[in-house]
């Protein structure tokens, strides 16, 4: 039988509900027991990102110097966590996701390397964060389950514990989705109550809205500088870097203007 994501190849299921992935071709992907798409991954081009806010959260890596640590909260299938260890051969990963059963699918399903630059732990983000010791130059936030976004995504307590994660040049880079407009207003506003005029927001297909929270001020970045990284970055990994790069500068030139770093 197929369905509309595809051939159905694996079902699993942990404490949290049901796991399943669908084959269409070389793209593989995993769902949370609905028709809800949690990851979508090309076997062939694996770094290759198919979701446009995925690909927009890369360019984290793009307004900091070059961190060698990142904290992922919220594997999923692994499609982010690919893109960054190609995208930055430097970088180790430790990714943090609650469900047992993802894990084995993004391992056995959605090729999900082993390697020591990626190190997952199981169990939930906020705890992991808060008991952490290290500091971090990059955290992406992406905690979705079945029903949408996790309450703790948007919540203070959560950003205040990234925040304190970060290092002095550390950026968060948050996915916020919401078909609720009050869910997504109250979600920024949190953000932007902890990161205090130090963060960035880019709108991107699908509805999604990624937000750049800085540890300390935003980056005094030259606009031709961060296009070029983006082109590069983007040939590297197949991917439209740099459009997302130039969307992200129109969007925030009134907070670069304010900050007096639009060069």
């Amino acid at each position: 039988m197929i369905d509309t994501l595809g051939r159905p190849i694996a079902h699993l299921a942990d404490h949290l509900g049901e796991v399943r992935v669908y084959a269409h071709g070389a793209l593989r992907t995993l769902t949370l027991g609905n028709q809800v798409e949690q990851t979508c991954l090309d076997l062939d081009h694996p770094a290759r990102l198919v979701h446009a806010y995925t690909q927009a959260m890369l360019l984290g890596l793009l307004l900091t110097p070059t961190p060698e640590t990142a904290l992922l909260l919220g594997l999923g299938g692994g499609a982010l966590a690919q893109a960054l260890l190609v995208g930055a051969p430097g970088l180790a990963v430790d990714a943090v996701e609650a469900s047992p059963a993802v894990v084995e699918a993004a391992r056995d399903h959605l090729g999900l390397p082993a390697t020591d630059r990626l190190r997952i732990h199981i169990g939930d983000a906020q705890s992991f964060v808060q008991g952490a010791g290290s500091a971090y130059g990059l955290v992406l936030l992406d905690l979705y389950g079945a029903e949408g976004m996790d309450p703790d995504q948007g919540g203070a307590a959560l950003l205040s514990a990234c925040r304190e994660r970060l290092s002095g040049t550390g950026i968060l880079v948050s996915n916020h989705w919401s078909n609720d407009f009050e869910t997504s207003r109250r979600a920024h506003a949190t953000l932007d109550q902890v990161f205090t005029g130090r963060v960035l927001h880019l709108h991107v297909a699908g509805g999604n809205a990624i937000a750049f929270a800085f540890a300390k001020a935003l980056p005094g970045i030259r606009r031709d500088t961060l296009f070029a990284k983006a082109q590069a970055l983007g040939l590297r990994l197949d991917l439209p870097l740099q459009r997302l790069a130039r969307d992200l500068w129109g969007q925030n030139a009134e907070a670069f203007k304010r900050a007096r770093l639009l060069l």
